[in-house]
């Protein structure tokens, strides 16, 4: 793979997280059942703790 060729691949795997994050953020809410926090925000379920879980768990799945 040239190095022209492994930037855009690069870039493409970064607009994609991008997109999926932004899906979270909007598709996927789950607000409405989350007690509010003092600033008036809620609680992420998915947080990185819960991310690196789900990779992990992937990967094992993948692994088998």
């Amino acid at each position: 793979m040239t190095q022209t060729a492994a930037a855009m691949a690069l870039e493409d795997v970064v607009d994609r997280v991008v997109v999926m994050r932004k899906q979270e953020e909007t598709c996927y809410s789950y607000g409405y059942s989350l007690p509010k926090l003092a600033d008036g925000g809620y609680e992420p379920r998915l947080n990185i703790t819960w991310r690196e879980k789900i990779c992990q768990w992937s990967y094992n799945v993948v692994d088998q």
